[in-house]
């Protein structure tokens, strides 16, 4: 590294930024990194001229916080100018190959992003799809009452439940019990201990925050 090159980037030492460029350049170019295998031995690459600090930054900015990490835009593709982005890990949950994406205005989009768009619950919608077997189109509309015929997949799904009645109750619903006052609460058990989740209007709202905060609890997140 020249001394110009070195003054350009010595600020950067020790730096979120730097840290991240030095972590994508390990688990794509060193076997000994942990994450090796899942980068470098599946041939995901980093191009030549990011190995230049000062490169990487010119083409990729500063790393906006520690919230932010380097995505791929294409997954199959390597570490390149125009595959990159700083993104939080909402964004890059979003950009997984196994989302499902939905069409919304001409556009193919995660169902996350979609239902962001439209102001839809997520819990509500995902509960509409994989647990209820409604097509994406109707689940994305708002105010849908009536239970469309299920798709292939979600009668599966449906039938997949109906086998498993000791996690359901009298509503049809997992998680969710009535209140007192007519409403339906929430609850999920995590680590032996029950979470209180929350009161709604409608069992299939209370089921959605119960599918949401099941599916963080797989992922090991906070509940």
């Amino acid at each position: 590294m020249s001394r110009r090159t070195y003054a350009a980037v010595s600020h950067l030492y020790r730096t979120p930024t730097y840290y991240s460029w030095n972590s994508m350049l390990n688990r794509c170019l060193d076997p000994r990194c942990k994450d090796f295998a899942r980068y470098g031995a599946v041939g995901i690459t980093v191009c030549p001229q990011w190995l230049d600090l000062a490169v990487f930054v010119a083409d990729m900015g500063l790393r906006p916080s520690r919230a932010y990490s380097i995505d791929r835009v294409k997954n199959e593709k390597g570490y390149e100018p125009g595959n990159c982005r700083w993104a939080t890990a909402e964004q890059q949950q979003r950009n997984k190959t196994n989302n499902l994406l939905v069409a919304i205005d001409g556009e193919q989009v995660a169902l996350a992003e979609a239902c962001e768009r439209l102001g839809l619950p997520y819990g509500l919608v995902h509960c509409r799809i994989y647990h209820h077997g409604w097509k994406p189109e109707d689940a994305l509309r708002p105010n849908t009452r009536a239970h469309p015929k299920p798709s292939v997949a979600g009668a599966s799904c449906q039938r997949y439940h109906q086998r498993t009645p000791s996690t359901r109750n009298k509503h049809g619903f997992a998680g969710v019990e009535q209140h007192k006052n007519g409403n339906f609460c929430a609850r999920i058990h995590v680590g032996g201990r029950s979470r209180y989740l929350g009161i709604f209007p409608t069992p299939d709202l209370a089921h959605a925050a119960y599918v949401v905060a099941r599916e963080r609890a797989a992922k090991g997140l906070p509940v």
